[in-house]
């Protein structure tokens, strides 16, 4: 191994793992010469993935080197983005193992020896896999490859099931980040529209905005059992203090209505939220599409839907 072609990625002790292997052939303990039988089925870049093991004279510490040289880079730091590339390299180390493989068990038994049965060992990583792969020179790397945790013996393909749900998290992350997106623009709708009403904030708020001239009402069942509405304003707690389009001589098509209580509630239960459709204004859509938000000091709910002339729907409900 020269020192110009490989740089030093981690060491451990070995008491923190064991080996797992086939027959009693440890394959970390062979590395050169699976790795070139791997570089001879798949080519030398699958084989440069994994990492050159190093013990130290005593055989307590295992040290891994880059079969190349350049910035190193850990992948549980990286990006997404970064992370997803990776995770497409990793998917064809695999399936470079498993094509070796399979060349492998067509050759002659004394060509192949116990290859066959080693190589796929080289996809067993110590759980979680994740602290285990890193970049090097914007290439992936694998350490503690073909070794176990001390808890854990058995020999098993961890790198594929990582693959799968490593992806998985990335598109949950991002999902998140989309749904942060569009809450952030929903609030400043509602907060654009709002502060423009003159509209009050407090413990809790429950608001709603449409695109159109209908007269769209909000209404709180409250757990004392009445309704907080335009026709009672003030309720267990809240007052509606923004009420839009209620006058044909005052439309707007950007209306906003809001129901605040300006300190918590005192009156405990389960608030019901409706949307009623009380009035269709000429030239307006049958059929209004709104979105509700509650806010519950630093908790925020978004409600999407639409009500159609004369419906009163049931949109939300939120517990004090």
């Amino acid at each position: 191994m020269s020192g110009k072609q490989n740089q030093l990625i981690d060491t451990n002790p070995l008491d923190e793992y064991q080996f797992v292997g086939h027959n009693g052939d440890r394959i970390t303990l062979h590395a050169s010469p699976l790795l070139a039988t791997l570089a001879r089925f798949a080519g030398a870049d699958a084989a440069k993935f994994f990492a050159l093991p190093v013990f130290n004279e005593r055989r307590t510490h295992v040290s891994w080197y880059s079969q190349r040289s350049g910035a190193l880079e850990a992948f549980w730091e990286m990006p997404d983005d970064r992370q997803e590339a990776v995770l497409g390299s990793l998917e064809a180390a695999a399936a470079d193992i498993n094509a070796a493989t399979a060349k492998l068990g067509r050759t002659d038994a004394s060509e192949s020896g116990s290859y066959q049965h080693l190589l796929p060992l080289l996809l067993n990583f110590p759980e979680p896999v994740e602290y285990h792969l890193y970049v090097v020179d914007g290439l992936p790397v694998a350490t503690h490859w073909g070794m176990n945790k001390q808890l854990r013996s058995d020999a098993r393909d961890t790198l594929t099931p990582f693959i799968t749900q490593w992806r998985e998290r990335i598109a949950l992350r991002r999902r998140q980040a989309e749904e942060a997106a569009r809450n952030d623009a929903k609030e400043q709708s509602f907060l654009a529209r709002l502060l423009g009403a003159g509209a009050r904030s407090g413990a809790v708020d429950v608001s709603l905005i449409w695109n159109d001239k209908n007269d769209l009402d909000l209404h709180v069942d409250c757990p004392n059992g009445r309704t907080l509405n335009f026709t009672n304003k003030v309720e267990c707690g809240g007052i509606l203090d923004i009420d839009r389009n209620a006058h044909a001589n005052a439309l707007t098509d950007q209306p906003v209505e809001n129901i605040v209580w300006t300190s918590a509630p005192t009156c405990k239960g389960r608030y019901t939220v409706y949307v009623h459709f009380f009035r269709q204004h000429a030239g307006q859509p049958d059929s209004s599409p709104f979105t509700l938000r509650i806010k519950q000091g630093a908790k925020t709910q978004y409600v999407e839907s639409s009500v159609g002339s004369g419906e009163r729907r049931q949109v939300a409900a939120f517990d004090i």
